[in-house]
């Protein structure tokens, strides 16, 4: 599902549940799941749709081809979740069509971090890779894909550490601890990313203005450097992160 459909969803849902707690709800749920099965349609770029619900009107709309598209998905989460830095390695990893295992005892945080990374790539797309947002834990096997993937694990982590991942995986697939924030990256650790310094400064002026409070980066991250200047060099002092071999 694409991040602008997702309040769509879950509107829709919403007023599937109230009909369940409403007098001949079960006659509502069925006129609700027939029209939305036979009424409404993706739009087209640049388009709305409109659905009648069962208790108000519920509108989608497609941005155009040639704009933005339109996102209703919390940035806010994934840049309160993740320090910055492993953002841009994220992203970078993205680029280089990399092997992502989410992990978390969340469900939804699990979905909400995929959907994100894929929106995180725009103007690019997932594509040919699989994107397998929730998968059993217990089908370790997938995990050796020979193809890029995303996929989501909802365990119970008690460690972020690598070798304290319940099962096996190699140092290709890249381990996304959603609970503990943090990126366990093996691979591409010295092919740089662009201008990442200057993304760095511009994404954590940006937070700064917005009042968004970023985690730090861990105390013994070789790009940890006491901050004495009010917030900008600690994180992208002298060059390149992403050269420096993070």
């Amino acid at each position: 599902m694409d991040g602008q459909y997702i309040t769509f969803g879950r509107q829709v849902l919403e007023q599937l549940l109230a009909c369940g707690q409403a007098e001949d709800g079960h006659r509502l749920a069925s006129q609700h799941l027939h029209c939305l099965l036979n009424s409404v349609f993706v739009p087209k770029p640049g388009y709305m749709v409109e659905y009648p619900g069962p208790f108000h009107r519920l509108y989608c709309r497609m941005a155009p081809e040639k704009d933005l598209p339109a996102v209703d998905l919390p940035f806010t989460f994934l840049l309160k979740t993740f320090s910055v830095t492993d953002v841009l390695l994220l992203l970078k990893c993205l680029l280089l069509e990399s092997k992502f295992i989410l992990v978390s005892n969340d469900l939804e945080r699990i979905v909400t971090t995929a959907e994100l990374l894929c929106l995180l790539m725009f103007p690019f797309s997932w594509y040919p890779g699989v994107y397998a947002p929730i998968v059993p834990a217990a089908k370790d096997d997938i995990y050796d894909a020979p193809l890029p993937f995303i996929m989501g694990v909802k365990i119970d982590c008690t460690s972020p550490a690598r070798e304290d991942f319940p099962f096996y995986l190699n140092d290709e697939v890249c381990i996304v601890n959603i609970d503990f924030g943090h990126v366990d990256i093996q691979v591409h650790k010295r092919v740089p990313l662009p201008k990442s310094s200057l993304l760095m400064a511009n994404l954590m002026e940006k937070l700064e203005s917005h009042a968004v409070v970023s985690p730090e980066l861990p105390r013994d991250s070789p790009q940890h450097r006491p901050d004495t200047t009010g917030g900008l060099s600690s994180v992208c002092e002298n060059g390149d992160l992403f050269q420096r071999g993070m």
